[in-house]
């Protein structure tokens, strides 16, 4: 740390990293934790299952949607962050830091409230998989460079912010 860099001595320049690490990885999160809420909104309500034997396994009876949404989240979450990753480093000198962190954070939690709203909305399966994968992808593509702007800037700050963020 230079000689006339101010010092944090209550850590606020750290607390204001983890809570964008924090605010950037919730959503996230929430989808991946929250699986069996998702599954159960694809279970397939047209299927009546006439079973004389209750102690059948629950999984035995899912649906296409229901068995492949775990993979098809994968997909819509990895794949969004290499092209983010290709695309930062193009846009970087187009679009200043401050609109990429604020944009991306304010598209996150737009998103995120609007999951929120959505569990209320009674949905078919297939549409509630396609808005799902679309808000998985959105979240996924502005943490990504929301990430990549709170790395930029750790390396103005001395390494003990870039450690931890």
């Amino acid at each position: 740390m230079a000689v006339s860099s101010p010092r944090d001595k209550y850590f606020g320049v750290w607390l204001i990293f983890f809570m964008l690490g924090l605010g950037t990885l919730l959503p996230w999160n929430f989808f991946m934790t929250a699986t069996m809420y998702f599954t159960s909104r694809l279970k397939d309500s047209s299927v009546v299952e006439y079973s004389a034997n209750q102690t059948e396994a629950e999984g035995e009876h899912r649906s296409p949607l229901e068995a492949k949404f775990n993979n098809v989240m994968t997909l819509c979450a990895m794949l969004p962050l290499l092209l983010c990753t290709c695309l930062n480093s193009f846009l970087h000198s187009l679009i200043s830091q401050r609109l990429r962190v604020m944009g991306s954070l304010l598209i996150i939690m737009v998103v995120f409230m609007a999951t929120a709203v959505l569990v209320k909305v009674p949905f078919q399966p297939l549409p509630f998989f396609c808005v799902t994968m679309v808000k998985i992808i959105i979240i996924n593509c502005e943490s990504k460079s929301e990430s990549v702007c709170r790395g930029q800037i750790n390396f103005n700050f001395n390494f003990i912010y870039s450690i931890n963020s």
